[in-house]
């Protein structure tokens, strides 16, 4: 009974935080530059008189940055239909229950963010259950990393994520509620962008501080329109 019962928490725990989430920034072809921005002319090293009033090069500096980047244009490719297939895993690796559904997604905001919205089904041995969840999906050109939120009605926590790309690859760290531990714990996404009609999704999940990342979802990706 215990060992169903970790089975269980560690798939509700991955659904409730993952399903697509890590696909939207697959569309990315080269390396981020992980670096922070030097603090501006007038940044908190100048006191709290010249962080009160920017310059007017920092107004420039904030203005340019506030503008959708290349990687936004990468992020538009994912605007669309997306059926989607996948599995959930025991920490053994085994299977322990599938993920079906279609995937929606489209710009906002002028395209500076990705929408997407799953309607779904899971079904863990009970028979397939009703799955819906949204999320945004963006590039802060401040932190130069893809950053992402999560939400679904298999859960009422909101997923956080951020990460970089390198060539077609994404790989995404943060952090999701967990039902068996009743505490945040960590995540990783790897998000592969196949081709231009195919995706691939892989996440994994610890089950609290100091305890070793799982894999526990694996999910692909195909066009539809």
């Amino acid at each position: 009974m215990q060992q169903r019962k970790l089975r269980f928490g560690v798939c509700v725990a991955a659904l409730s935080a993952a399903i697509g989430v890590g696909m939207l920034a697959t569309t990315a072809r080269s390396a981020d530059d992980s670096k922070a921005p030097a603090a501006g002319a007038s940044g908190a090293a100048g006191g709290a008189g010249s962080a009160m009033k920017p310059s007017a090069e920092d107004m420039q500096k904030m203005m340019e940055l506030a503008k959708p980047g290349p990687e936004h244009q990468r992020l538009s490719e994912m605007a669309g239909t997306w059926t989607a297939e996948g599995q959930m895993l025991n920490p053994d690796g085994s299977p322990c229950g599938k993920m079906t559904g279609t995937m929606t997604c489209k710009m906002i905001m002028d395209g500076r963010y990705l929408h997407m919205s799953v309607d779904g089904k899971g079904d863990m041995g009970q028979g397939p259950q009703p799955f819906h969840g949204a999320g945004l999906q963006g590039y802060d050109r401040v932190l130069k990393k893809y950053v992402s939120t999560w939400i679904d009605d298999w859960g009422t926590g909101i997923m956080t994520s951020q990460g970089s790309a390198d060539g077609s690859t994404v790989t995404m760290e943060g952090k999701c509620s967990c039902p068996m531990t009743g505490t945040e714990v960590p995540t990783k996404e790897v998000a592969t962008h196949v081709d231009k009609d195919h995706m691939k999704y892989e996440m994994w999940m610890s089950m609290g501080a100091g305890q070793p990342l799982m894999k526990c979802m694996e999910m692909n990706y195909t066009r539809k329109s």
